[in-house]
């Protein structure tokens, strides 16, 4: 889907949803990680593409530090 969209062949009106989360239009969904500000995007579901460069694990949540090319800190 996303390769489709990047490529200008995925229709405008094609909806993504994860799981529980409410559908949203894919060309919403998919973020290009330099375009993010971790602030902003904390709580949401998105799919987010790029070149990373380091992940970092945090032990006590689980969850993952992205660090991407081209994007400055902080972190995703």
């Amino acid at each position: 889907m996303l390769s489709a969209l990047l490529a200008g062949k995925l229709d405008p009106e094609v909806m993504v949803a994860v799981e529980d989360t409410a559908p949203m239009l894919a060309a919403v969904f998919f973020v290009h990680m330099t375009s993010t500000d971790p602030a902003r995007s904390a709580g949401q579901t998105r799919g987010y593409w790029g070149r990373v460069r380091r992940v970092e694990r945090n032990v006590s949540t689980g969850s993952f530090m992205l660090y991407a090319d081209g994007m400055r800190d902080p972190s995703l």
